[in-house]
C-alpha cells in the first residue's frame, strides 16, 4: 500500500504524467483522430475518391450542411438575439450583475476576439464531436521610455510632479544608467522607465488533436486527467527563464504533433506545408497536465504540471480547470458527443456518386462510342478526331454504328431526392433555410409562409443552439473568476450606453448566469408576443394588478425592449426608484374631479344669487345716492348764485367807495397846491 504522506519527485511525477498521457492517446483516441481526418477531407470535398478516369464530381453536402447551420447560429448572436447575461442574486445587485455582464462582454469581444472564437468552436463542435477552449490569465507588462533633461532643480521638480498621486507600479523608475550631467552647462538628461501592467484574460480555441482527457470522462469538471500538447519555441521558454539544455535534451523525446495527420490535412487545406520547424528557432512540444496527485504529502489535490519530455516545467495546485467545452451533438454519460459531419458522409457518397453517373453519362451522350467492323476503316484515327467537319473514310455504310449506352435509370432523381430529404433529418438544415427550395421560394407564396416554414425547418438546430448559449455563459463564468482573483486594475468598461470605471477584485462570486438564444427574428417576436399578453392579463385582472407592481412593470419591459432589439434598457426606462410615484386609480381620480366640478357649479349657482340681490340692493343705494346728491348740488348752486351776487353787490359798493375816496384825495391834492401857490407868491413878493 502507497504511503500517503511520501512526497512524489520529479521522475515519479512524469512517470504517473506518461502513463496518464499514454491511456488517454489508447484506441478510442486513435479512431476520433481518424473519424476529423475524415471528416476534414469530407468536408474540403476530396472525398469520396474519384473510380477510374471518370468523373471527378464531389458533392458537398457536408460543406453545406455546416456552413448553413453555422451561419443560422452564429448570425442570432451576432444580431444580437441573444441574451446572456450574469442573474442578480438579490434586490440590490441588478447594478452589480449588469456590470459584470458588461465587463466579460469587453473581455471577450473588445480583448479578445470573440467573433471568431465562437465560429471556431462551432465549427470543431461540427466537425470533431467537441470544441474546447482554454481561458486563462496572462501577465504582460509593458516598458514606457520617458526623456527628462534640464537643471538639477528643474529635473528634481519634475521627477516630483511625475511620482506624485500615482501608485507604486505606476511610478517612473531609473534602471541602471545614472542621469548625466554636462559639466560645462551644469544640464541634467536621462531616461526614466516606467512599467504598465497589460495582463489580462487570454481566450484561445484549442484544436481536437491538442486536447486530452481521460477515458470515460464525463465532461471536464469531473474529469481525473486533462492535458493540452502544444508546441512552443525554444527560445520563448528560455526567455521565461527555462533552462535551454534540458529543453535541447528534452526535445529529443517524442513529438505527437509533429507529423500529427490531422494538423497535416488542415494545412493542406489551408495551401500549407504543416511543418513550423525552423533550424533558427526550434520548437518543443510542452504537455501541460491536469491530474489529482499527492505531490507533497498532503493528500490528493489537483496539480497543474507543465512539462517538456522529462523536463518539469512548473508545478502548482490547480486553482481552477482552464478549458470550456461545446458539444452540439451530446451524448448521455460521455464527454464526447456525436459527430454531425460523419453522420452525412453516407449521404455525400451516395449523391457524389450519383451525380458522377449522370455526368458521365451526359458526357457518353455528347461523345459516344462506336461499333467497327473489322477492316471497314481505312483510317481509325479518323474516327477518333473529334473536328468539326472532319471527313471519316470507311469501305462499307455498315461498318461503323453507335455502341448501345445505358438511359438514365429513371429511379436516380427519385433517389436524389430521397438523399436530400435523408440530409435534411440528420442535420436539421432544410433546402427552405439554405435558400435553394424551388417549391417553397416562389412568388405564389408570402413571405410570412416563408418565415413560417423556415422557422419550423430550424427545430433541430434550436437545441443546438442551447447548447452553445450555455458554452457561452460557462464562458463568461470563467472570465469572471480569473478576473476576480488576478484583476487588479480599474477597468473602464461600456455599462447602458456610458462608460464606467470597474474593479473585478471588489466583487462578489457568482455562480449563476441566464443564457437565452433565439435562432431567428420570428422567434424573437413569437417571445415578445407572449410578454405583451401575460402583461396585459396582469394588468387588467384586478387579483393580480395589486401584485403587479412598477419594478415588475419595468422587468417585462426591458425583457421586451431586449427581444426588440433594443438591449440598453437605462437609456430608455427610468429606474424604479427615479421614476415618479404614480397617482391614484384614473377611473376614480375623475370621478372625484365631476363631484368637486359639480359642487363648484352649486356654489357659483349660490354665488350668483347673492350677487343679484347684492346688485339690487346697490342699484338702490346708488339711486337714493344720485337723488340726494342731485338735491345737494341745486341747493349748492343756489347758495353759489346767491353768493355770487352779494359779492356782485359788495365789489360795487366797494367800487363806489374807492371812486368816492379818490376824489376826496384828488380835492385835497388840488387844496394842497392852491396853499402852495400862495406861499410862493407871498415869497416873492417880499
Amino acid at each position: 500500500m502507497a504511503d500517503k504522506k511520501k512526497k512524489l519527485s520529479d521522475r515519479e511525477i512524469v512517470s504517473v504524467l506518461d502513463q496518464h498521457l499514454a491511456r488517454a492517446d489508447g484506441r478510442g483516441a486513435t479512431t476520433r483522430s481518424q473519424e476529423r481526418e475524415e471528416v476534414l477531407k469530407y468536408y474540403n470535398g476530396e472525398l469520396p475518391l474519384p473510380v477510374g478516369k471518370r468523373s471527378k464530381f464531389n458533392s458537398n453536402d457536408i460543406y453545406d450542411n455546416v456552413e448553413s447551420t453555422k451561419a443560422v447560429i452564429l448570425n442570432a448572436i451576432h444580431q444580437g438575439l441573444s441574451n446572456i447575461c450574469f442573474t442578480p442574486e438579490d434586490d440590490k445587485d441588478e447594478v452589480e450583475a449588469r456590470v459584470a455582464t458588461a465587463y466579460t462582454d469587453h473581455v471577450l469581444n473588445k480583448l479578445n476576439p470573440g467573433s471568431r472564437i465562437l465560429h471556431d468552436a462551432m465549427h470543431d463542435a461540427l466537425l470533431a464531436r467537441n470544441a474546447v477552449v482554454k481561458v486563462w490569465w496572462e501577465k504582460i507588462t509593458e516598458t514606457e521610455e520617458f526623456e527628462i533633461s534640464g537643471t538639477e532643480d528643474a529635473v528634481m521638480l519634475m521627477m516630483q510632479e511625475m511620482q506624485s498621486g500615482v501608485s507604486e507600479q505606476d511610478k517612473f523608475k531609473q534602471r541602471d544608467e545614472p542621469l548625466e550631467i554636462d559639466p560645462k552647462t551644469g544640464q541634467m538628461s536621462g531616461k526614466l522607465y516606467k512599467d504598465i501592467d497589460r495582463s489580462q484574460v487570454r481566450i484561445a480555441n484549442i484544436p481536437a488533436e491538442e486536447f486530452i482527457i481521460n477515458p470515460g470522462a464525463k465532461c471536464i469538471q469531473e474529469a481525473t486527467f486533462i492535458a493540452h500538447r502544444s508546441r512552443r519555441r525554444i527560445s520563448e521558454l528560455v526567455a521565461q527563464g527555462y533552462n535551454e539544455d534540458k529543453l535541447e535534451q528534452a526535445r529529443s523525446a517524442s513529438d505527437d504533433l509533429s507529423f500529427n495527420s490531422e494538423r497535416i490535412a488542415r494545412a493542406d487545406a489551408a495551401g500549407e506545408d504543416g511543418t513550423e520547424e525552423n533550424e533558427d528557432d526550434q520548437l518543443v512540444q510542452v504537455e501541460e497536465c491536469y491530474v489529482y496527485l499527492n505531490v507533497d504529502g498532503k493528500g490528493e489535490k489537483r496539480w497543474q504540471v507543465t512539462k517538456v519530455g522529462d523536463y518539469i516545467l512548473e508545478k502548482q495546485v490547480a486553482d481552477t480547470v482552464r478549458f470550456v467545452s461545446y458539444c452540439a451533438l451530446p451524448v448521455s454519460h460521455t464527454f464526447w458527443g456525436n459527430n454531425y459531419a460523419a453522420r452525412l458522409i453516407p449521404t455525400q457518397n451516395v449523391n457524389s456518386t450519383i451525380m458522377r453517373s449522370l455526368v458521365d453519362q451526359t458526357v457518353f451522350s455528347s461523345i459516344p462510342r462506336y461499333m467497327v467492323a473489322k477492316g471497314g476503316l481505312k483510317n481509325p484515327a479518323e474516327l477518333t478526331d473529334l473536328r468539326f467537319g472532319g471527313m471519316v473514310n470507311v469501305d462499307n455504310l455498315n461498318a461503323v454504328g453507335l455502341l448501345p449506352q445505358p438511359t438514365i435509370n429513371p429511379y436516380v432523381m427519385t433517389t436524389l431526392e430521397l438523399m436530400a430529404t435523408k440530409a435534411e433529418s440528420i442535420s436539421g438544415v432544410s433546402r427552405t433555410a439554405m435558400g435553394i427550395n424551388q417549391n417553397v421560394v416562389g412568388k405564389q407564396n408570402s413571405g410570412a409562409l416563408l418565415d413560417q416554414v423556415t422557422s419550423a425547418s430550424q427545430q433541430k438546430m434550436t437545441l443546438s443552439a442551447k447548447w452553445l448559449a450555455e458554452f457561452i455563459a460557462e464562458l463568461k463564468l470563467a472570465i469572471y473568476d480569473l478576473a476576480l482573483r488576478y484583476e487588479k486594475k480599474e477597468v473602464i468598461v461600456e455599462v447602458a450606453g456610458s462608460y464606467v470605471p470597474v474593479s473585478p477584485e471588489k466583487w462578489r462570486e457568482r455562480r449563476q448566469v441566464t443564457a437565452e438564444l433565439h435562432l431567428s427574428p420570428e422567434h424573437r417576436q413569437a417571445e415578445a408576443q407572449k410578454l405583451v399578453a401575460t402583461f396585459t392579463m396582469f394588468s387588467q385582472d384586478p387579483a393580480l394588478a395589486s401584485m403587479f407592481g412598477p419594478a415588475q412593470k419595468r422587468l417585462f419591459a426591458a425583457k421586451y425592449l431586449s427581444l426588440m432589439g433594443l438591449p440598453n434598457v437605462d437609456k430608455v426606462l427610468l429606474p424604479v426608484e427615479q421614476a415618479a410615484k404614480p397617482g391614484p386609480d384614473a377611473n376614480l381620480q375623475l370621478q372625484m374631479k365631476l363631484i368637486e366640478a359639480q359642487q363648484q357649479a352649486n356654489m357659483a349657482q349660490v354665488q350668483i344669487g347673492q350677487m343679484k340681490a347684492q346688485a339690487t340692493l346697490r342699484q338702490a343705494q346708488l339711486t337714493a345716492e344720485v337723488k340726494a346728491l342731485k338735491g345737494e348740488q341745486d341747493f349748492a348752486l343756489r347758495k353759489a348764485e346767491i353768493e355770487l351776487k352779494a359779492m356782485t353787490e359788495e365789489r360795487k359798493s366797494a367800487e363806489l367807495d374807492h371812486s368816492m375816496q379818490m376824489e376826496e384825495a384828488n380835492l385835497e391834492l388840488a387844496r394842497d397846491a392852491q396853499d402852495v401857490n400862495a406861499i410862493i407868491k407871498l415869497t416873492s413878493g417880499s
